[in-house]
Parts: structure tokens; sequence; C-alpha cells
């Protein structure tokens, strides 16, 4: 099973992946890895990054994922997909993928960000870039994240239960 968690910086798709990987067993892979040194660098100056950086960034992570797919039976990849264009191409190359959105208050969000250290996206930088989010129009799940682990927990067996896995060549 492949699942694809996606929301705005400072909602816990990490905490949420970690949760994935300790409770139910599956490969977490971290979708900034594959960010890059010029989108990382974007980011710490607080620059947008172009369509064609989201491009190639998004054939790297293309490309992860299907490796870890190779490798693993479960895995769960995070990442912001803020753009339509980016959930659909993630959609399409991926058909049998798990969409969750992660949704948090934006006033959590904050909080979290603001109290994130070292971390890439500062909340300077994620308020920068709220606006450019689009509401999903791909297929997806909803999961609330309070930071109540045995919530999410009870929430994602809801969710890895009423999707019927599917048969992936490897």
């Amino acid at each position: 099973m492949l699942v694809f968690l996606f929301g705005y910086p400072g909602v816990g798709k990490n905490y949420v992946g970690e949760i994935l990987r300790n409770d139910f067993n599956f490969f977490f892979y971290d979708g900034d890895s594959d960010l890059g040194s010029e989108i990382e660098t974007a980011i710490r100056e607080g620059k947008l990054f172009s369509d064609q950086q989201r491009d190639e960034f998004f054939h790297r992570l293309i490309t992860s994922t299907k490796k870890a797919s190779c490798e693993h039976q479960n895995v769960v990849v995070s990442q912001t997909l803020a753009k339509n264009k980016s959930q659909k191409a993630m959609s399409e190359k991926f058909p049998d993928a798990v969409f969750i959105r992660i949704v948090v208050p934006m006033e959590i969000i904050r909080k979290r960000l603001k109290n994130r250290k070292d971390h890439l996206v500062p909340l300077e930088y994620a308020e920068k870039v709220f606006k450019y989010f689009e509401e999903p129009e791909i297929q997806h799940e909803v999961l609330h994240n309070d930071g109540d682990k045995e919530k999410i927990r009870t929430q994602l067996n809801k969710i890895l239960n009423s999707t019927s896995p599917v048969k992936r060549e490897r």
C-alpha cells in the first residue's frame, strides 16, 4: 500500500508518517529529502521557487517513491503538495495510492511553526506561501491532527481499513 500525506507546513505530516512507520509497519519517506539545494536555498532566503524547480523536484520525488514502493510493501510519503498540478501528477503516477490530507486549525499551525527549531520551513516563510495553496481536487481522505496519538491511530485505522489494498506490479 502506498500512502501520501499532504497539507500545509506545520500540520504534522511527518508526525503522522512516524506513527504509520512505528505503529502500522510502513516505510516512511519524507518527501523534503528530494527538494534539492536550489529549493532549500530559496526557502532559507524567503524566496518562492520557480515552476521549473518544482517540476524537477517532483521528478525526483516520483523516482524516490517508485524506488521505495519496489523495496517495501507499505510506504508512506509526506509532502506538502500545495498545487493541484502536483497532486494530480502524483495521483496519475500512483493511481492506487491513498492520499490523506492532514488538517489542523491555522492557529495551531502557526504555533507549531513558531516553536520549531532548526526546521527548513520557518513560520515567516510558511506565512508567505499559505496563499498559494490550492484546495485539493484529487480524491483524498482527511485526517485531523490535534496531536493526540490515539485519535490519530483511530483515524488511520479507519482510513486504512476502508481502503482496499491493491496489488502492484514490482
